[in-house]
């Protein structure tokens, strides 16, 4: 009896150690730390295809646009930006290269057409399907496109004015590469000014060869001439249009910037950016300064527009941050802050205090999700709310600063 009775207490001592133990495991486990710097409005899962990966978000509206490339496939899904609900979704056959927001409408290069689709209900308004387009803006309240007779403009290249409601186009020149010196003219970048005389020039850059030749010049729509002709050359895989500012033109030439004045015809400063990368992807202007990002490097620089003196050489550097394998894609500049987008950061910089405020990085836990996949290369703000549209592969995401 005795022994039984001992037994029982050895076995009732350690069922009740083993169950305090269980209890002292759940009390020590803690939620993952979330960043400190920004909150998720709505996220939403987002894959159609394994290769599915969001390439161009615009705000239009109520809308929120996300198009996609899938294997041989473009993905156009709106949602509300309030809410996150799916309001309309498309796809076609074939990969989108850029998209441009007109009014309510979005433009898209699809399969070397040019598709405008209201935004409101997916429906398509007018397409242009005749000879391939390269690159297209809208400006002065039109759309300026260029067509080649072939993918690299072989023969030649079109350019039209195109009026965004109809879709109806006049043809205002045609470039012959032979009577350009090349041999082949395909448009990767167009700039609008209005000369003070009231004529409308559009600044082009062409790659002209399969040895990564880019040629700068100026065509006089209004006179169909060409008006001037630069010495110097560009990055040659920039797809962004360089900004102009008054007279002046800033040129991504890759490892470098250079001013030209339209009006006078004159080269003005250049300088060499850090990194000498040939990938830079975004320069910006605002205020009497220029940012650039430098593309596979990892800093953006702060110029003097006047003369290009640098200013801040690294304003953010990622490997400081312990961040690595990191990719320059986006510059945009909302209110008194520059918002900057990468393969593993999204981060924002006070211009007024030039001071990075606020990043969001792969690896991060927000709302207790993790962010295990690369950022997406496009982003836009809704500027009367803050909020962000972005994401990672496999998840859309509206988030806002804290």
């Amino acid at each position: 009896m005795k022994y039984y009775f001992i037994l029982s207490l050895l076995l009732i001592t350690f069922f009740s150690c083993k169950k305090e133990v269980g209890l002292k495991e759940v009390d020590l486990r803690t939620k993952p730390e979330n960043n400190a710097y920004f909150s998720e409005v709505w996220s939403k899962y987002y894959s159609t295809s394994s290769n599915l990966f969001p390439q161009f978000v615009d705000l239009i509206g109520s809308q929120i646009i996300y198009t996609s490339e899938g294997y041989l496939k473009t993905y156009v899904t709106a949602f509300d930006k309030n809410s996150g609900d799916t309001t309309w979704h498309k796809v076609y056959n074939r990969e989108c290269e850029n998209t441009v927001k007109v009014n309510n409408t979005l433009l898209l290069n699809i399969n070397h057409s040019l598709i405008a689709i209201n935004s409101l209900d997916g429906s398509e308004m007018w397409s242009i399907t005749a000879d391939f387009l390269q690159h297209m803006i809208y400006e002065n309240g039109k759309i300026y496109a260029a067509f080649g007779n072939d993918y690299w403009g072989r023969v030649n290249y079109k350019l039209y004015e195109i009026d965004p409601v109809s879709g109806s186009s006049v043809l205002l020149s045609t470039l012959s590469s032979s009577a350009m010196g090349v041999n082949r003219q395909r448009v990767k970048s167009l700039s609008y000014w209005k000369h003070p005389n009231g004529n409308d020039i559009l600044f082009i850059q062409s790659n002209c060869d399969v040895v990564l030749c880019s040629k700068l010049y100026a065509i006089d729509i209004t006179n169909d001439s060409i008006y001037c002709s630069l010495r110097v050359g560009a990055a040659e895989n920039t797809n962004k249009n360089h900004p102009i500012d008054g007279n002046l033109i800033y040129v991504n030439q890759g490892g470098s910037i250079a001013q030209y004045n339209l009006l006078t015809k004159t080269h003005g400063w250049w300088r060499g950016t850090s990194g000498g990368s040939h990938n830079k992807n975004s320069i910006v202007l605002n205020g009497g300064y220029i940012y650039v990002s430098n593309g596979n490097n990892d800093d953006i620089e702060k110029m003097d527009k006047t003369n290009g003196d640098i200013i801040i050489d690294a304003l953010f550097t990622g490997r400081k941050l312990g961040v690595e394998h990191i990719k320059g894609d986006h510059l945009k500049i909302v209110g008194n802050e520059l918002f900057y987008s990468t393969t593993s950061t999204f981060t924002l910089f006070n211009l007024t205090s030039v001071s990075l405020s606020k990043i969001l990085k792969k690896g991060d836990y927000i709302n207790d999700k993790k962010i295990n996949e690369n950022f997406i290369p496009s982003f836009d703000v809704d500027p009367s709310t803050g909020y962000i549209y972005t994401g990672w592969r496999g998840t859309i995401s509206c988030i806002k600063p804290n």
